[in-house]
């Protein structure tokens, strides 16, 4: 199985389960995310980019999820974990290569903790996620 049809698997089964359609978007409620801005607001703003985590002012692992410019920043970066340098936080066009992802998905093995850490993310917010990712590529 490819790693984008595992990705897509492994969403179906967080519930809400939402078909994808051929432009690449995702609805999550009435929501449909298809970029940068549409992850930023619907995910990031309210899970990630807080004070504590991922914010301009205070980016663990040297990760801003809060300004603009976020696609470009990820792009070529990998993992700060030790044991995870090798890992591409940002595949363009494959949700299941994007390390940010199996965080997300709590996939990513024994590299570190599974994302986000406090709080819970939704499974349209994950779909969100894998959308913006997928769209990237085009």
């Amino acid at each position: 199985m490819n790693r984008v049809a595992l990705v897509l698997v492994c969403l179906s089964a967080c519930g809400d389960s939402v078909e994808m359609p051929r432009d690449g978007s995702i609805e999550a409620g009435d929501f449909i995310c298809q970029s940068e801005e549409d992850v930023s607001r619907f995910v990031f703003a309210t899970t990630c980019a807080t004070s504590r985590c991922h914010s301009a002012e205070a980016a663990r692992g040297r990760l801003d999820l809060e300004t603009p410019g976020i696609t470009e920043r990820l792009m070529g970066r990998t993992s700060v974990h030790r044991r995870c340098t090798e890992e591409a936080l940002f595949v363009p066009g494959d949700p299941a290569s994007s390390f940010m992802m199996r965080k997300v998905l709590g996939t990513h093995g024994s590299c570190g903790d599974p994302m986000p850490n406090r709080g819970e993310i939704s499974p349209a917010q994950r779909r969100c996620i894998a959308a913006w990712i997928v769209n990237a590529a085009q």
